[in-house]
């Protein structure tokens, strides 16, 4: 759950991947999904929103946006708030 949560957050907001690199790096995932999507985020770190989502893909993206605790998150449902 806080693994959907953190990678909604670095999509959000990619020059926060460089920052949090390690720990990223050091993220233990749960699915096979969860760890494509953070080799996604490290291979493509600096890149912006348009070339993660599109690296990514249309049906993972969504698939993370629909999950109710991803949807109910303040980075979900205020993403221009970086604070």
């Amino acid at each position: 759950m806080r693994e959907a949560v953190l990678f909604t957050a670095f999509l959000q907001c990619p020059e926060l991947i460089e920052e949090n690199e390690t720990a990223l790096e050091s993220l233990s995932c749960r699915t096979p999904r969860h760890t494509h999507l953070r080799d996604v985020l490290l291979r493509h770190s600096g890149a912006d929103y348009e070339m993660l989502a599109q690296e990514i893909g249309p049906d993972a993206l969504e698939t993370l946006r629909s999950l109710p605790h991803v949807a109910l998150s303040p980075v979900a449902r205020h993403p221009e708030d970086l604070d």
